[in-house]
């Protein structure tokens, strides 16, 4: 069926990838938060960070599903979250803050506090943030009585008049918002500031504090990080980027030069006069190494340059006053604001291939921006996304790496080594090039930082999900960097393969992230065909992946739910958008390779007489949203149609009733290298064909019961190629009136269903051969038959009917009763020939039509009465002899032990006649007594008594053929004589005589 006609999709399908790029690599360990947030109000200067990590540890149980709702469409039905009935707030807890929600943005109805930090939480925030090159300059704690798992519905914004909380006007714009965790992870949170209000938007409660940056890179900083080994270890500058926004924390190895190092040298004693003008100095605003506190490196030095106030509020207000001093001094505005420019930074500042990574950043952050996701972080709160770059080579052709860490803060890291080391107006092609793969990276692994603002915790369970998404969106960047905005030239999107519907959608491998990254990489594809079937329009496409993360943001679980959710709203309508995939697709999915694009991973089976069955096995437990193509091969030539004959094999697909259980069977016979995917309901014959390939598609979002409960037994599991082959002879026995025919069953015919029926091979028919060539065929279950010897003789008599009819027509002539008696003889005749019976068996396939296979090869058995003949003739048997004047034959028998008989036969006379029965030739030898002698009958030495069936008796001399009329035993009319002579004994007692009689007597001549 071509796909423009098909009942369940109209739209556009997407194409398959032609030329591929190496997968691009995020890192994702599930973590899960623990401890109360403190939020802290941050004065920004410069970029001198020291950097440290920690641990973040915790446990949150799966968060069920919730009810679906809506039906399948060519339109989104989305099922959403149900929003809270929670009024609004607009409450100022502590003058200078005030916390804003609209109606139903609360998980629940809550009452917010705010206190300020006593000394003891001040002086750890401030500890923690200068870690970070931060300098406290106040704290508050905001409690709204959550625990660490509960979360907003919606954030809520909470917002801080700097002029209220004794913050000097002249350090506003360098003041932001950063949260410390009770493990010491320090972010500096997304804010905005308004009329001298920072605002920041959160989901959860926390508290906050101020702090200062000095304004140059003032020295490198070391890594000293016990549980963060993820984390590129060694010594890096840092930059909070872009200058007022720090939508970045950027760290590069210290060994790079600034463009121009005097002018950063000149910069940096300029500041330092400053410094110590307004009694600042480096050393009192910052700590000289990124270790954290406990950490097994030397302690930081002491945070207290007012050593002559010893109380800790005295302390603050003096920073205040001090910083308030330095950032009021024409001279430190003058500086300021030269170094904060981003031409001087670009310029003088930063090494080239840093300013080039930013560029990439910006631009990847501005995208994801333009396209409505979430500011990058963690679900609580946008933060300044932590960027490595590192002179150390990733993995070949690997420009980037996201880490999602079990801290929930996650963190890019930038190969530098394959940064172009020029600027953009200098770039060659070699390097425009690799700058566009950087853009690419840059975006990508960006975009997962943003996807961890969606959840709680990230889980490697659901990297496949992120990755198919970030590739998703590399699709759909193109047209913003390429075309509307000119940022690249070419756009080479990370490689992908269908391979990866051979699993279940959900598929999770816990041997490392390749696995799970290389799935997802796969299953964009489905996610493209996903979105153009339900956002049709350009514009529309670019709702879809916004709106897929907004529902995995709901807790009510991730991956396949949301797919459904944000589209037809139901299992049923997914299931039926993956049925269209799967048909769209098969020849891709034919196809398919292995990521890395050289080895095929189709699965190939050969039917040949050796193995002539292949089971397309469900896996364990089912695996929804899959599909599996396994080409299969026929050995041998194919047999071609009009030219096969009775014994040719025969080729079988059967479903084994998967589509009962909600899987699809598809067909496809290559031609021309394409091939129409027909689908299978029950089973077919394959055709004259030597290649092709089977499809077993798993459309379910939950696999049924029959499927997930599946062992390892073949009747659970399907669909089947087989081959029915040419069987062995059957094995014939004739016993007790009875025949029995049997053969051995074939591998196919071993495979049972569940009430012990055949599932593959529903039984078989049986064909006998008459020595004329007509045959009768019989139906049965078992691999054998049974039928009585009564229908040989039907079957016989059938064909001695036609000598009958023949002879009677030759004999018109001849007086009828006389015609009539010479055709029983023919017939007894026929009968006493004991004829060869042929037999043979197919196998019937259980699929619709029931077709059959080849025949078996051929037993022949011998049919015979010899068990009957040589048992009882006792009785009266009467019959007319042809051309004798109509003359009557009667024989009386009485059987004796041993086969003997005596008995009478009438016929004008009455004679004394006995058989002795000839096992070797089945027959009686007959003599009749005649004056005391015993001779042979007639005119042969060996007259032949022969028993025929239906209780006829056939006598060779005179040739008669008799009926019996009784079984009792008859009366003779005479006795055994004594002196009765055998015919030897007569011949030997004449020739005494005549040798007497010849021999001359006593003393005389002969």
């Amino acid at each position: 069926m071509p796909l423009s006609q098909h009942p369940d999709f109209a739209g556009t399908f997407p194409a398959a990838d032609t030329g591929r790029r190496p997968a691009r690599k995020r890192r994702t360990t599930a973590f899960i938060a623990g401890g109360t947030a403190i939020a802290l109000l941050v004065a920004t200067l410069f970029a001198g960070v020291p950097l440290a990590r920690s641990g973040r540890w915790g446990l949150l149980p799966d968060v069920i599903a919730g009810a679906f709702r809506g039906d399948s469409g060519g339109a989104p039905r989305p099922a959403g979250p149900v929003r809270p009935d929670t009024p609004a707030v607009r409450e100022e807890p502590l003058p200078g803050i005030r916390i804003d929600a609209p109606a139903g943005a609360l998980d629940v109805e809550r009452t917010f506090t705010a206190r300020p930090l006593d000394t003891a939480e001040m002086a750890s925030a401030d500890a923690a943030v200068q870690s970070h090159g931060l300098i406290a300059l106040g704290g508050f704690d905001i409690d709204a009585g959550m625990t660490e798992g509960d979360l907003f519905y919606e954030p809520v914004t909470m917002s801080f008049d700097l002029e209220e909380l004794g913050i000097p006007e002249q350090l506003w714009d360098d003041v932001g918002i950063a949260t410390v965790a009770d493990d010491g992870a320090v972010f500096l949170v997304d804010s905005e500031l308004r009329r001298g209000t920072l605002a920041i938007e959160t989901r959860h409660n926390g508290t906050w504090l101020p702090v200062l940056i000095p304004m140059l890179v003032a020295a490198a900083t070391t890594l000293v990080i016990k549980d963060r080994a993820e984390i590129p270890a060694g010594e890096f500058s840092a930059i909070y980027w872009t200058p007022g926004a720090q939508d970045f924390r950027v760290m590069y190895p210290k060994t790079w030069p600034s463009r121009d190092p005097a002018a950063v040298k000149a910069a940096a004693d300029e500041y330092a006069d400053l410094l110590r003008k307004h009694r600042l100095t480096p050393a009192d605003l910052a700590t000289s190494s990124g270790t954290a506190p406990g950490d097994s490196a030397s302690a930081s030095p002491a945070l207290d340059p007012f050593s002559d106030v010893r109380d800790l509020g005295a302390q603050m207000a003096e920073r205040l006053d001090r910083l308030a001093a330095l950032h009021a001094d024409p001279d430190f505005e003058a500086l300021r604001e030269r170094v904060r420019s981003e031409t001087w930074l670009r310029e003088a500042c930063l090494p080239t291939r840093v300013g080039n990574a930013l560029t990439a950043l910006d631009r990847g952050r501005e995208y994801l921006d333009h396209r409505g996701f979430r500011k990058p972080g963690v679900e609580k709160y946008g933060i300044a996304v932590d960027v490595y770059i590192v002179d150390k080579p990733l993995a070949p052709e690997l420009y980037g790496e996201a880490h999602n860490t079990w801290t929930s803060s996650p963190f890019i890291v930038l190969d530098g080594t394959k940064i172009p080391d020029a600027a953009p107006s200098a770039f060659d092609a070699a390097q425009k090039a690799a700058f566009d793969e950087i853009q690419m990276a840059a975006m990508h692994e960006l975009f997962h930082v943003v996807q961890s603002a969606y959840v709680y915790m990230d889980r490697n369970a659901y990297l496949w999900f992120n990755e198919a998404t970030a590739v998703l969106l590399e699709l759909e960047a193109e047209k913003y960097y390429v075309t509307e905005k000119k940022y690249a030239a070419t756009w080479d999107t990370t490689k992908r393969s269908y391979d990866a519907f051979f699993d279940p959608m959900e598929f999770f491998d816990s041997s490392g992230a390749k696995p799970n990254q290389q799935h997802g990489y796969g299953e964009s594809y489905f996610f493209e065909f996903l979105r153009d079937y339900y956002f049709t329009t350009g514009g529309a496409r670019e709702q879809f992946l916004p709106r897929l993360y907004e529902d995995v943001a709901s807790l009510r679980g991730g991956g396949v739910a949301s797919l459904y959710r944000t589209t037809g709203g139901t299992p049923e309508s997914l299931q039926k958008v993956f049925y269209a995939f799967t048909y769209a697709s098969g020849d891709d999915l034919a196809t398919a390779h292995t990521g890395t694009g050289t080895t095929p991973r189709t699965p190939k089976a050969t039917i040949d007489a050796a193995h002539p069955m292949h089971v397309m096995r469900f896996v364990k437990g089912g695996s929804p949203l899959s599909t599996l193509i396994t080409q299969i091969d026929i050995a041998g030539a194919p047999v071609q149609p009009g030219a096969s004959t009775p014994t040719d094999p025969v080729y079988v697909l059967s479903t084994l009733g998967v589509e009962e259980r909600g899987a699809v069977v598809r067909l496809s016979v290559p031609a021309a290298g394409k091939g129409e995917w027909d689908e299978i309901t029950g089973g077919c014959v394959l055709p004259t064909q030597r290649r092709f390939h089977v499809m077993r598609a798993e459309t379910y979002v939950t696999a049924p019961d029959t499927v997930a409960s599946a062992g390892d037994a073949v009747t659970d599991h399907g669909p089947v190629v087989f081959g029915m082959y040419p069987g062995a002879a059957p094995t014939v026995d004739v016993k007790d009136e009875q025949v029995t025919v049997s053969w051995k069953p074939s591998p196919a015919a071993e495979v049972l269903k569940p009430d012990g029926s055949g599932a593959l091979i529903s039984g078989y028919r049986v064909t006998l051969t008459m020595p004329d060539g007509k045959t009768t065929t019989f139906s049965v279950k078992e691999p054998k038959a049974e039928f009585p010897l009564e229908l040989i003789d039907k079957l016989l008599d059938a064909d001695r009917q036609t000598g009958k009819n023949q002879l009677f027509r030759m004999l018109q002539g001849i007086g009828q009763r006389d015609a009539v008696t010479l055709i029983n003889m023919t017939e007894a005749l026929s009968a006493g020939m004991r004829p060869k019976i042929r037999v043979a068996y197919q196998e019937v396939a259980a699929i619709p039509g029931s077709p059959r296979g080849p025949l078996s090869k051929v037993a022949e058995f011998e049919y015979g009465d010899e068990e009957r003949t040589s048992k009882d003739v006792t009785g009266t048997w009467a019959g007319s002899v042809p051309f004798s004047e109509g003359g009557l034959m009667r024989i009386d028998i009485v059987q004796q032990a041993g086969g003997d008989f005596y008995g009478t036969m009438h016929w004008g006379d009455t004679i004394p006649i006995r058989g002795t029965w000839n096992a070797s030739t089945q027959s009686w030898s007959i003599q009749g007594r005649e004056s005391g002698v015993w001779m042979p009958m007639f005119l042969v030495f060996n007259g032949h008594l022969q028993k025929l069936p239906g209780d006829k008796l056939y006598l060779m001399a005179p040739p008669a053929v008799l009926s019996r009329h009784s079984a009792e035993t008859p009366d003779l009319g005479w006795e055994p004589e004594a002196g009765d002579m055998e015919l030897e004994d007569l011949l030997n007692q004449m020739q005494q005589e005549l040798d007497q009689m010849q021999a001359p007597a006593e003393g005389g001549t002969p």
